[in-house]
């Protein structure tokens, strides 16, 4: 997903729950939901050398290095 994606639906979501914005953000560390984790750090740009598919494949991007957005 890029980060303008990400920015709709966000927008989207608190346009429809404006409440939210007064509630903690957490994260789910797998798709089941089997554990969630409170979000502490704000995004930052971080350089990777691999990139992930569908959050499942590695492509390595061998001596490239590209930027992604991590947000926790």
């Amino acid at each position: 997903m890029k980060l303008k994606e990400y920015k709709k639906a966000l927008d989207e979501f608190i346009k429809n729950n404006p409440k939210a914005l007064e509630m903690n953000v957490f994260y789910a560390s797998d798709d089941e939901g089997n554990d969630y984790h409170e979000v502490f750090n704000c995004p930052v740009i971080l350089p990777v050398d691999f990139l992930l598919d569908s959050g499942v494949t590695i492509n390595h991007l061998g001596d490239n290095t590209s930027e992604v957005v991590c947000i926790n």
